[in-house]
């Protein structure tokens, strides 16, 4: 699915958007892709902790769970986990918009000023970032899906939103749409 948008939505952006435009998209897309970083592995880690739990691991055992499961989920260890997660998420995603509405607009400030349609730029730009907010902290919510073995029906959503995006944003630039529309139609199957 996500190679369908190097062959089919990059070729429309190239010859629908101006050089600015091009150049920004890329730039958005740069710092959207950033996202990923900022989970810093704790997607992976607290996945693995859940499925720990999920096995009917304690607390104590949640390093190194090896013939202490007895298979029968312990819930109050996945409930600590989750209200663990919460909290950091939170933490992180406060700090990841403070970051990027700080710093991010600032570096952004130039290569916005050069597109014909300003407002429509900075409209993208915080389109991008409350959508970057809530991704970041929708990353519980992954990883207790991928932690309760629930990681088919999360895929299938992630291939379905990621072809509507595709889809979208394909409308968009065939119908002579704009960064903001392109933003929208991208982070809307995000979010």
């Amino acid at each position: 699915v996500r190679s369908l948008s190097l062959i089919v939505v990059l070729p429309l952006i190239l010859t629908r958007f101006s050089t600015e435009e091009i150049a920004l998209w890329y730039l958005f897309i740069t710092i959207i892709g950033l996202q990923m970083f900022v989970d810093m592995g704790l997607s992976p880690t607290f996945s693995r902790v859940i499925s720990y739990a999920m096995g009917g691991a304690d607390v104590h055992d949640l390093k190194s769970p090896k013939n202490k499961n007895n298979g029968i989920p312990n819930w109050g260890v996945i409930e600590s986990i989750s209200s663990e997660m919460s909290r950091i998420y939170s933490n992180i995603s406060w700090y990841w918009t403070v970051l990027l509405a700080t710093a991010g607009t600032a570096l952004l400030a130039t290569p916005i000023a050069q597109v014909q349609d300003t407002t429509l730029a900075w409209s993208a730009w915080a389109v991008i970032l409350v959508v970057s907010t809530v991704v970041i902290k929708g990353n519980i919510f992954i990883s207790y899906l991928q932690g309760i073995n629930q990681i088919a029906i999360f895929r299938r959503w992630e291939a379905v939103t990621s072809f509507a995006g595709i889809v979208a944003s394909i409308l968009v630039l065939i119908f002579d749409g704009n960064l903001l529309g392109m933003v929208i139609a991208n982070q809307g199957f995000v979010l």
